[in-house]
């Protein structure tokens, strides 16, 4: 049991060690987004994230998202509907693990919370969500501090909504 128990400090203070040498990252994006709802609302959503990332071993990191949205016109079934939606914020956080060097594939998990704000149709309501989050991108190395990255994240999946995003960026390690 000693010898379990030493192991196991051993290999936490290692993972440590390495997590205080790892590199950490900030990434800057443009986002197209959608939000549909069961009833057949479609709003697109234009917005800017931002990402900062910090490995904590090799191929695996924690990062965290914020998203900041445009207004986006409601759409019935491709008719504007008079409304809008603005994407107040999108929060999250994401363990992250990639495979590659010079193009790295990786995938997202992890949790998001969102503050949606609907005008234009006589109410002005807010809408609160947090759910489960998951996506996958490709990141491409232009240099050895500097990649440009694509990515697909669908952050809110309800029965009754979804919320997708599609970004397009440029990420910066140190």
């Amino acid at each position: 049991m000693k010898k379990l128990i030493s192991f196991l400090a051993l290999a936490l203070f290692a993972n440590l060690a390495l997590a205080a040498e790892t590199e950490q990252y900030l990434g800057l994006d443009y986002s197209w987004g959608k939000y549909e709802t069961s009833n057949g609302s479609i709003y697109d959503l234009d917005g800017v994230r931002v990402r900062y990332g910090k490995y904590l071993v090799p191929h695996f990191a924690l990062e965290a998202h914020f998203l900041y949205g445009t207004s986006g016109d409601n759409l019935i079934h491709g008719t504007d509907a008079g409304g809008k939606l603005h994407n107040k914020h999108t929060t999250s956080l994401f363990l992250r693990g990639d495979i590659g060097d010079t193009y790295k594939l990786y995938a997202l998990l992890g949790w998001s919370h969102s503050t949606f704000e609907v005008s234009g149709l006589g109410i002005q309501p807010k809408e609160r969500e947090s759910d489960m989050s998951y996506g996958a991108g490709i990141e491409y190395l232009v240099s050895q501090r500097t990649a440009i990255d694509i990515n697909y994240m669908m952050y809110h999946d309800e029965d009754y909504l979804e919320f997708t995003v599609t970004s397009f960026g440029i990420t910066q390690r140190f």
